[in-house]
């Protein structure tokens, strides 16, 4: 077992226990790595902890969270104690404890960070041994200690390992990729279909989804520009709109003059008529006059009829 000189001096202190469980067990502080005796006891008081802990008045939660902590602390010494100074915490090999002959599993060992399958396996292992922990010709403190401590171990080797890749931001096949695809900033935004892959890496997805990835990756600084930039676009295009709209009334305005320019000249001319009128009684020459009639109301009157003219002479 390798061994710090921090490891042999850290001392853990164990909780007070009350009176009814001091009477029978004992905890005492563990200076360095805690021995087998030393985790076995613990456990111990855990189980008779848990076996009172139906009885109403007797279930204490802040000890059971106190032993627990205490419990972890430990088991991470025996950890650190056999692996955390190794330079490669992905090659470690778990070793289980054996398993006596009445139990028909094997575990195998586990190297670097155990799947769920392996996990599970533990876990019922586990189990079945507390399970026994009421029936003392069966039960085995050694194993059932030994067997948690193999479960902490594993369940340790996988943090690591997901703290790793959590650190990393993404695992080590993802972190070659993304060193061999371009720059972001160089990639177009418009047209998927010109999205450069890698020599060495190709896309085995359609070059749609690939830039879905990509847009969906990009920082928040980046896509603000992009934003800003439409809203201007969309700024330029509206104010653009709004001229030519202004520029289309003044000209409909101009065709409505027009119109009723038309339409005035059109009723004057044919209000305009050539009479010819004797208005010289003492004269042969008869000269055409041209009336304007402006107005003109019939009515009979005596003597003729009366018309309002207004004669302009040729």
């Amino acid at each position: 077992m390798v061994q710090h000189a921090k490891l042999s001096t850290t001392v853990y202190n164990p909780p007070s226990l009350p009176a009814y469980l001091a009477c029978t067990h004992h905890l005492k502080a563990i200076s360095g790595v805690p021995s087998d005796e030393d985790i076995k006891a613990i456990h111990a008081v855990i189980k008779a902890v848990n076996g009172i802990s139906h009885i109403p008045g007797m279930h204490d939660p802040d000890l059971s969270i106190q032993l627990a902590k205490h419990l972890f602390d430990v088991q991470m010494a025996v950890y650190r104690g056999q692996y955390s100074f190794s330079p490669f915490p992905g090659d470690i090999v778990y070793t289980p404890p054996p398993l006596p002959s009445h139990i028909p599993v094997t575990l195998q060992p586990v190297i670097g960070a155990p799947s769920d399958e392996e996990l599970k396996l533990v876990h019922n292992m586990v189990r079945a041994a507390e399970s026994l922990a009421n029936t003392s010709s069966v039960f085995d403190p050694d194993l059932s200690m030994k067997l948690s401590q193999y479960l902490f171990n594993i369940n340790i080797a996988r943090y690591i390992r997901d703290s790793m890749q959590s650190q990393l931001g993404s695992p080590v096949g993802d972190l070659l990729k993304s060193e061999q695809t371009p720059s972001q900033s160089d990639l177009p935004a418009s047209n998927p279909q010109l999205i450069p892959v890698a020599r060495d890496q190709p896309c085995l997805v359609p070059s749609t989804m690939c830039s879905a990835s990509i847009t969906e990756g990009l920082p928040a600084q980046t896509k603000a520009p992009n934003l800003h930039d439409a809203m201007i676009d969309i700024k330029n295009a509206q104010e653009e709109t709004n001229h030519i709209m202004n520029e289309t009334n003044e000209t409909l305005k101009s065709i409505n003059r027009t119109l009723v320019s038309t339409q005035l000249t059109l009723f004057l001319v044919g209000k305009y008529c050539v009479a010819y009128h004797n208005c010289e009684p003492d004269k042969d020459i008869i000269r055409p006059r041209i009336i304007l009639a402006a107005r003109c109301i019939s009515a009979p009157m005596i003597g003729g009829n009366y018309q309002q003219t207004m004669i302009f002479p040729v």
